[in-house]
């Protein structure tokens, strides 16, 4: 009768606080809390009713199954490694952590939430409900985040993106590099909510990734936007201080870009909805892309180059701007171009409208095949020639 006594207790430590200096390990049930200060302590394959307290550089691992019924509260930590098939059903808050401590969910952990205040390097490749990470280090998340999503507020680091799936991201002042990019040992990510980077400083690079479900907005980005072999819904760009670079992108929904000094570049890419660039945007080019919706380049501070665009008929409005517009082997549109300074219209073929009028500067039209071209009230006389005009031709483009 002794010895099965002295077996229940042992499987099931019913304490008040329980004190691990090394190791907790099978078939313990501890219904209390547990405090880790100042000491490593593996958790293995028990299961704790309590919270797990971290403090004072203590350091903590998980495995072989430990499940918690509570929390993980960590302040003044070291590293701390959630691995095996880890479950934890309350949530992980991390605070103020030593230099250089690193948290760690492994592929088969599941954790609720995940809060983290402090310069710690993270690593996810377990799943988790939400992430949020303020004045963090680096992070890669490698792993699944579900509907709370991301959350990452200021830090200096750098963010990586790896065979992620993730409900949804907002990051924000942030100082570092944003690296949502597929490369050989690191597969596509897949972003079914939106994704917001503002107010930060560094590189914003998305490569082979998948966001059509949600939108993208990077906002006050001081830094270079690259966006590559990537579909997205919804698009905002603004007030980026870099360049701005879109190749294979498949643009889904609507897109607005403004307030970019040093310019967008397009190439190769599919516009499916309506576009507008604007408002003290720098150059602008795009070249070889299909448009499926009405584009408007209007109020930008640099040159305007369209080459070789397909456009399934649709609109494209160029007014106001302060630079050269250079319209180029472009077909399958109708295009307006009015109130601008050099205009040079050549070699465009079945250009269903084009009306170019009020421009400031020489106007240059020429071997293109159009439906109707208006031509009026530019301040310098058109240079036309060799252009065929299967309908109307009216104002200076008249011969």
């Amino acid at each position: 009768m002794l010895r099965i006594l002295l077996l229940c207790a042992l499987a099931r430590l019913a304490l008040a606080g329980v004190y691990c200096n090394g190791m907790l390990t099978q078939p313990h049930v501890i219904e209390g809390d547990v405090y880790v200060t100042g000491t490593a302590c593996l958790i293995r394959g028990v299961k704790v009713g309590g919270v797990v307290y971290v403090r004072d550089g203590g350091v903590l691992r998980t495995d072989g199954g430990a499940y918690f019924e509570g929390s993980i509260i960590a302040e003044g930590h070291g590293n701390i490694f959630l691995l095996g098939s880890t479950k934890l059903i309350g949530d992980v808050q991390l605070s103020n952590p030593l230099p250089g401590a690193v948290f760690i969910v492994g592929p088969h952990a599941d954790i609720n939430k995940i809060g983290i205040m402090g310069p710690t390097d993270v690593l996810l490749r377990g799943r988790t409900g939400a992430l949020a990470v303020e004045w963090g280090a680096n992070v890669v998340l490698a792993g699944h985040i579900g509907g709370g999503g991301f959350l990452l507020e200021g830090g200096n680091g750098t963010l990586v993106l790896c065979d992620a799936d993730v409900g949804g991201m907002k990051i924000s002042e942030m100082k570092g590099q944003i690296l949502a990019w597929a490369r050989p040992n690191c597969k596509p990510s897949n972003i079914t909510g939106s994704m917001s980077v503002e107010k930060g400083a560094g590189l914003v690079k998305i490569v082979r990734n998948n966001l059509d479900a949600g939108d993208l907005s990077v906002i006050e980005q001081d830094g270079n936007v690259v966006i590559e072999d990537t579909t997205v819904g919804d698009m905002g760009i603004s007030d980026v201080s870099g360049t701005i670079t879109m190749k294979h992108l498949v643009a889904d929904s609507d897109g607005i870009v403004s307030g970019s000094l040093k310019g967008i570049t397009i190439i190769e890419s599919e516009i499916n909805g309506d576009f507008l660039v604007g408002h003290n945007t720098g150059n602008v080019v795009i070249e070889d892309s299909k448009i499926g919706g009405d584009v408007a380049i209007e109020q930008t501070h640099g040159n305007v180059v369209l080459k070789r665009n397909v456009a399934n008929y649709a609109m494209l409005a160029i007014s106001r701007t302060f630079g050269e517009v250079h319209f180029y082997e472009n077909s399958q549109l109708s295009v307006s171009i009015v109130e601008n300074m050099n205009v040079y219209f050549k070699r465009n073929k079945d250009i269903r409208t084009a009306d170019i009028q009020k421009n400031t500067g020489r106007v240059v039209i020429k071997n293109n095949y159009v439906g109707t071209m208006k031509c009026l009230a530019n301040e310098i006389m058109a240079e036309y020639s060799y252009n065929t005009v299967t309908g109307i031709a009216s104002g200076q483009c008249r011969v």
